[in-house]
């Protein structure tokens, strides 16, 4: 079961995301995905591999795993850059690739997609940190567990305005925060039992708009529709206005 619901949660959201940039939303179009085709696919911010450029990255604990796909039918090994233990998530925002880890967060330059190089890191207590990034601003939940440390329950606002010095802005408790996502002026995070919707306008100060109780652990926002996925199975929300509205549950059973 615990299994299940790891892969559940890192791979499959990511791989559903690519419904969300088929859908026809154009109503609900933001400045923040406008730029995204109607067929690309965006993915949860606990995904461990992401595409961009023709190039597939893929985190392990302990490296950054690179394949060619000018030639889809043959992808093509690429280099393995090594780093620290406790690589948890991967996070694209182009041509940069953000990668949450259990110590702080990467930040990589991938304009050349075969050589990507590091331009920081952002350090932080021993913590789980699932990582989404903005047009300035990054957003890492921490929280403690078995496998993640005794850090603290929070989210972090982080400020990109040089890359190269990531700085951390303001800080907001949380009971024991998941994946997150963030889209236009709208950022939402999986707490505990709770979906929450914070306004983004503003940042680093957050307002806070709505809480669902749902027990989620990750979203994906796109062109106002969200993707949530938990125990329970897969949630569509249509956002709008700074609104979340539910639309549909789609119950997923376990098998053995």
């Amino acid at each position: 079961m615990r299994l299940f619901s790891t892969l559940l949660t890192r791979s499959f959201v990511a791989l559903l995301a690519l419904s969300l940039g088929a859908c026809n939303a154009n109503n609900d179009m933001s400045p923040a995905s406008a730029d995204l085709a109607a067929g690309d696919g965006k993915g949860g911010s606990l995904a461990r591999f992401t595409v961009l450029n023709n190039t597939l990255y893929v985190v392990d604990n302990h490296s950054l795993r690179l394949f060619d796909l000018t030639t889809p039918t043959a992808p093509a090994r690429g280099q393995v850059v090594p780093l620290n233990m406790g690589i948890e998530t991967i996070y694209p925002r182009a041509p940069y690739l953000f990668l949450g880890t259990q110590q702080g967060m990467y930040i990589f330059d991938a304009s050349a997609p075969a050589q990507p190089k590091q331009v920081a890191f952002y350090e932080h207590v021993m913590s789980c940190d699932p990582v989404v990034v903005d047009e300035r601003f990054a957003y890492v939940t921490l929280r403690d567990g078995r496998s993640c440390g005794g850090g603290p329950n929070q989210l972090q606002v982080i400020d990109l305005t040089n890359l190269s010095q990531p700085r951390l802005a303001r800080t907001y408790p949380m009971q024991h925060p998941l994946g997150l996502g963030v889209d236009s002026m709208l950022l939402f995070v999986c707490d505990k039992d709770q979906l929450k919707i914070f306004d983004t306008q503003n940042t680093p100060e957050l307002q806070a708009l709505q809480t669902f109780d749902v027990n989620v652990s990750d979203v994906i926002p796109n062109r106002g529709q969200l993707l949530a996925i938990g125990p329970g199975g897969l949630y569509q929300y249509r956002y709008r206005n700074g609104a979340l509205t539910p639309l549909s549950k789609l119950s997923i059973t376990p098998t053995n």
